[in-house]
């Protein structure tokens, strides 16, 4: 696999995942009427979204310095 090809992957990854956490976030407002502790677990599969974006954004500073750990 090239860089390029890895890159382009991570970028799709992190929009992928901050639609899903947006999505996730907006389902929890709704869900609060019918149950709070659900519109919580929303709330934190969104966190869990953001937390997995940022990992990706790590992993795309890594591999643009060349760092590459084994």
């Amino acid at each position: 696999m090239s860089e390029e090809k890895l890159l382009t992957l991570i970028d799709y990854w992190i929009d992928h995942n901050r639609e899903h956490e947006g999505e996730f976030r907006d389902w929890a407002n709704r869900a609060d009427s019918l149950s709070a502790r659900a519109a919580q677990q929303l709330r934190e599969a969104a966190a869990s979204m953001a937390e997995a974006s940022k990992s990706l954004e790590r992993a795309k500073q890594a591999l643009t310095k060349g760092t590459k750990e084994h």
